[in-house]
């Protein structure tokens, strides 16, 4: 497991762009990317995002993995929304 938090980490470090889920799995060697599930796949890179040594920014199909220390350069622009926008409530109105 070490191994492959390791390369996940030197992945994400050297572009400071951050990289998709599908971007991260097609630079994987091919037999370490054929022995990987998604699922583990996925929990080895929240694994890195809890511990800091990688930043999640967006959500859903929009994530990206980004360096940790890439906030403190200028944001690069993605087209990828980083925050839900909350929709107003709207009640219905009907005459009584």
């Amino acid at each position: 497991m070490a191994n492959l938090l390791d390369t996940l980490v030197s992945q994400v470090v050297v572009i400071p762009q951050g990289l998709a889920f599908r971007e991260i799995q097609a630079h994987l060697q091919p037999q370490e990317a054929a022995s990987v599930p998604d699922r583990t796949l996925r929990r080895r890179l929240a694994v890195l995002v809890r511990d800091g040594r990688i930043r999640r920014v967006g959500i859903s199909r929009y994530v990206r993995y980004f360096p940790p220390h890439a906030r403190d350069r200028d944001p690069v622009y993605t087209g990828i929304p980083s925050v839900r926008r909350a929709t107003p409530f709207v009640t219905r109105c009907g005459n009584r």
